[in-house]
């Protein structure tokens, strides 16, 4: 089982805040972005959460994504997800997944996948050159 942890952006004083007492959380008061851990780590060991930046650089695949946690349960819509060289439609997707700038998504690879940021301290990374 996953740990069960959060960080949050404090709107106020635009930083990361971590490891604060759980009342911060259910404080709700608006000055806070409440991100959960998704229980996975990158190919660096680093803990990845909602909304971080993640990239990917190998020699077949390169991006730069945000990794979401994604919950599909219309059946009118279907994800694109990329797999190595083909890419997929899947109705029903549900999940920690890297939205791409394209809106296709890509599964999380702890072998492959670098956490570089996050969207609200490094909002410039998701627009890097792929």
């Amino acid at each position: 089982m996953r740990p069960i942890k959060f960080r949050a952006w404090d709107k106020r004083f635009k930083k990361m805040v971590y490891d604060r007492p759980m009342a911060i959380l259910y404080k709700n008061d608006g000055d806070h972005e409440i991100m959960q851990f998704t229980g996975l780590k990158d190919k660096n060991g680093k803990e990845s959460y909602h909304k971080d930046i993640v990239k990917r650089d190998e020699l077949c695949m390169k991006f730069v994504g945000l990794l979401e946690w994604v919950e599909n349960t219309d059946y009118d819509y279907v994800h694109t997800v990329n797999y190595g060289f083909d890419t997929i439609e899947i109705p029903h997707v549900t999940g920690w997944m890297i939205k791409l700038k394209d809106g296709s998504y890509e599964t999380f690879d702890p072998e492959t996948d670098e956490v570089i940021g996050d969207i609200y301290s490094n909002p410039e990374l998701l627009e890097a050159k792929e």
